[in-house]
């Protein structure tokens, strides 16, 4: 084997030798021993664990549950929802009191690293829906596992597609497929890098029982696979395929743990209740006394004579192996993430997946080339009595404005959810905006282009002979370098914008950004004959600058 000079440890990458207690020797692609003071002490057998500690969220301004002592460990332990349970598992938000463990260490003392060992899966699926199914996961796949040679990519992808029953809709766009295959494309998107842990917030919402079953039958195939799958379902009807249940209810003002156990001793405990009276009791925060009676113990509680979840094993501090359960797994490559792809790489991959995505879609693409084209004309029907050549240039740097704001904004809201699974997944952030901008730069130089030459050409063809020297004699390049400068500037507003969380947010605010620049401009004034130096309805800020200045001397 080749021994890699380096340390990795809770004091950081240590490159030059002179490790310390406590810091980790990797060999090859795990972590072999830990540093102590009489020497090198193999971590070979370590195991890693799922363990979560008083965690406690607070929900605008104030604690989740505001009847919660402050102090108090046992009422924060649940204090959250089953989605924002997931979303704290996951590494996505961060707890304001307890911690969540990953062998035996704070998952955000080390989050980079944890997140590679974490998939996570919300409701609403994330795919690209103009994209087949093997297209999504190649795409992911690059990002992901850059390493991987072409030949081990496809049997990587062949082997998940037979895994999760997708190899017969291999080569379908994602906006035809079902929702169980929707959803089963999700979880092999999330399976490429092989994460010891799984979650999946509501997977079965939508679904009819047989492609519930088949979807749950998946998830115990992928957890024979050395995977620990958590779920949240409303469902009851698969419960007998699962090995643990925690149920949650309302109580107290929060998510209280009221079962955890087997399903055999849940379908005990509430035989003879309706489902309906069951849900409608643990909704509304009503005791349900066959499993309330005697809760799990919580942290700092009495332990309880019900049975409650094992408690994950952490890797002991002084290298020896913790005790083996069944949901333990040896312990994963815990060093920083460098199994992602570089950022030229990854800004390729997005681009051209960006590129692809236009291209299948037919409609959009009509857009893009019918836009210059009837913007073009609406310039010179409207500008057919124009006796000067100012209101024409103004129109067409207005259009540029709008083509840099529309291009943009549309696409970067309707992609947020797929740029936040790319993200946790090691997508620089980077490489994504260069991506884009790069990629709506090119499409802009097109839509430009023939915007400018139809523009040029029809008022030099139908506009006054005066009017129409005066925009023949125009330099094109020029007229053309400051129209793509003005897009550029349209993109950023765009980019913007793109901090609304909703498509139609987004798409509302783009007038309010436009119209002041039209109505304000000098054109619409009517001061656009009127020197710079000359007094004017609304006068340049430089200009005020530099007359304030010289008074000032």
């Amino acid at each position: 084997f080749k021994v890699c000079a380096g340390a990795v440890g809770r004091h950081g990458p240590n490159l030059g030798g002179g490790q310390r207690p406590g810091d980790r020797l990797r060999f090859g692609l795990q972590l072999a021993f830990v540093v102590r003071e009489a020497g090198l002490q193999p971590e070979l057998q370590s195991h890693a664990g799922l363990e979560i500690r008083g965690v406690g969220f607070a929900r605008q301004g104030g604690p989740w549950s505001k009847d919660c002592p402050p102090h108090s460990s046992r009422e924060r332990w649940w204090g959250l929802g089953k989605t924002l349970l997931l979303r704290a598992l996951a590494g996505y938000y961060r707890p304001e009191s307890g911690s969540v463990l990953w062998g035996g260490r704070d998952v955000w003392a080390y989050r980079e690293e944890y997140l590679g060992q974490v998939g996570f899966i919300p409701q609403t699926d994330i795919l690209y829906d103009t994209l087949t199914v093997r297209e999504n996961l190649e795409y992911a796949a690059r990002l992901r596992l850059p390493q991987l040679a072409v030949p081990d990519r496809e049997a990587l992808i062949k082997d998940l597609l037979g895994l999760l029953q997708l190899s017969a809709h291999a080569e379908k766009r994602a906006v035809i497929l079902s929702g169980g295959q929707r959803k089963r494309v999700s979880v092999a998107i999330e399976l490429l890098r092989k994460p010891p842990i799984l979650l999946l917030d509501e997977p079965t919402t939508g679904l009819d029982p047989g492609n519930e079953a088949r979807l749950i039958e998946n998830l115990r195939q992928v957890a024979r696979r050395d995977t620990v799958v958590i779920l949240s379902t409303h469902s009851l009807t698969p419960l007998h395929l699962f090995d643990e249940v925690l149920v949650l209810a309302r109580l107290g003002g929060a998510g209280r743990q009221v079962y955890c156990g087997s399903p055999e001793g849940l379908e005990k405990r509430m035989a003879g209740m309706h489902p309906a009276d069951w849900y409608d009791a643990l909704e509304q925060g009503r005791a349900v006394p066959q499993l309330t009676a005697q809760p799990p113990a919580l942290p700092g509680g009495v332990a309880p004579s019900t049975p409650a979840c094992p408690a994950p094993a952490a890797a002991s501090d002084s290298g020896s192996p913790a005790p083996s359960s069944k949901y333990e797994l040896p312990l994963r490559r815990m060093a920083q993430r460098k199994d992602t792809a570089t950022g030229w790489q990854q800004l390729l991959h997005v681009a051209a997946r960006g590129a692809k995505q236009i291209v299948r879609d037919r409609a959009l693409v009509t857009m893009i080339v019918l836009q210059p084209i009837v913007l073009a004309l609406l310039v010179i029907l409207s500008q057919f009595h124009a006796d000067k050549i100012n209101p024409i240039l103004f129109f067409t740097v207005v259009v540029a404005v709008w083509l840099g704001m529309n291009n943009t904004v549309r696409d970067l809201v309707r992609e947020r959810r797929n740029y936040i699974r790319d993200r946790m997944a090691g997508l620089k952030a980077e490489a994504y905006l260069a991506s884009k901008i790069g990629l709506y730069l090119l499409i802009g130089i097109v839509q430009l282009t023939l915007f400018l030459l139809l523009t040029r050409w029809g008022c030099m063809k139908v506009l006054g002979q005066d009017v129409a020297k005066d925009v023949g004699n125009e330099a094109v390049f020029a007229w053309l370098a400051i129209l793509l400068l003005v897009y550029a500037c349209g993109m950023g507003l765009g980019m913007i914008v793109t901090l609304s969380r909703t498509e139609e947010t987004a798409v509302a605010a783009l007038p309010v950004l436009i119209l002041p620049q039209i109505l304000l401009s000098a054109v619409a004034t009517n001061e656009d004959t009127t020197s710079y130096s000359d007094a004017r309805i609304f006068r340049p800020i430089v200009v005020t600058l530099q007359a304030g200045y010289g008074k000032l001397e």
